[in-house]
């Protein structure tokens, strides 16, 4: 209600107020619930990623994805932000048409993550990825169409059988270390010893051996696995 100073570029020798009560409402438009997003929300031009639509920490942070971003990666949408309601955003075409709401993912903490915060990010993942996947199973399963033949060179080819081998050796190397662990946990709590767990697989499996044909030198076998424990 201070009326300002006679120098004020904007509304000078005039009080805020006045100048507000003073103006015109004939031509002003009511917008009423339906069209408060207009002013309320924060419209931003967006690109889809293989991660989703990642928002700066100035409006909130977080990273937004589920099925409806999924057929979208690679595209630029329109982000229309709430900052009042940050668990979800809508994104439209550029033209402001097919709107579509978008949940925020929840990524589990990198300790001590609960079972449901595992099973929300891999939903979450899994729903970004499927039109992706599904495209991959028309393609690969052809489901009667047409394709023109693909015709890899030796290079490309062995290149691809060589990435495979890599993967299908690494996935037995885990597989094998989780019954490794299952099993040394199971003999250990089983005779009633506390030897400590080896990371390494090799020295893992050399004790959960001695352990199985029931070695008497448990202090040998406990040992060893300390050194590994150590190192």
């Amino acid at each position: 209600a201070e009326p300002h100073g006679s120098r004020t570029r904007k509304i000078p020798g005039q009080s805020p107020t006045a100048v507000y009560e003073a103006r015109r409402t004939e031509d002003l438009m009511h917008l009423g619930e339906s069209a408060r997003y207009l002013l309320a929300t924060h419209r931003i031009t967006a690109k889809v990623t293989r991660q989703g639509i990642s928002l700066r920490p100035s409006l909130g942070g977080g990273l937004y994805r589920n099925e409806h971003t999924s057929p979208l990666i690679g595209q630029t949408v329109l982000a229309w932000i709430d900052v009042d309601a940050p668990e979800s955003i809508t994104i439209t075409t550029l033209d402001r048409q097919e709107p579509r709401l978008v949940e925020r993912a929840h990524e589990p903490r990198a300790l001590g993550a609960e079972g449901w915060e595992k099973h929300e990010a891999v939903q979450s993942r899994r729903s970004h990825a499927s039109y992706g996947d599904g495209l991959y199973r028309v393609v690969t399963g052809g489901r009667g169409r047409k394709f023109r033949p693909l015709i890899l060179d030796r290079a490309a080819k062995l290149l691809g059988e060589e990435m495979q081998r890599q993967k299908d050796s690494a996935g037995a190397v885990r597989r094998e270390s989780a019954n490794l662990s299952q099993k040394f946990d199971r003999l250990n709590h089983a005779t009633g010893h506390t030897i400590p767990k080896p990371t390494a697989p090799h020295r893992l499996r050399a004790v959960v051996e001695g352990m199985q044909a029931n070695a008497q030198d448990w202090d040998k076998i406990a040992e060893n696995a300390q050194e590994d424990v150590t190192i």
